[in-house]
């Protein structure tokens, strides 16, 4: 019975984990989320502090970082 309930236990942290990567990213790789919108790479968006394009990641190998974000321009 305890082994039934820690495949179950472990069945539900494989389903959460990629829930939350569903949520945070966007259907297609070379693209960038910012204030719950998908943005296309190449894409310049203006914050309060400037200019920021989508462009690639160097730090896309950390878990859960995706390959496309937001670097300042301005």
């Amino acid at each position: 019975m305890a082994s039934f309930i820690s495949v179950i236990i472990e069945e539900l942290w494989i389903f959460l984990f990629v829930a939350f990567l569903s949520v945070n990213s966007c259907p297609r790789e070379n693209e960038c989320r910012y204030d719950g919108k998908c943005y296309e790479f190449g894409s310049v968006i203006t914050k309060s502090d400037g200019r920021y394009r989508c462009a690639e990641d160097p730090a896309f190998m950390r878990l859960g970082s995706p390959k496309h974000r937001f670097h300042k321009i301005d």
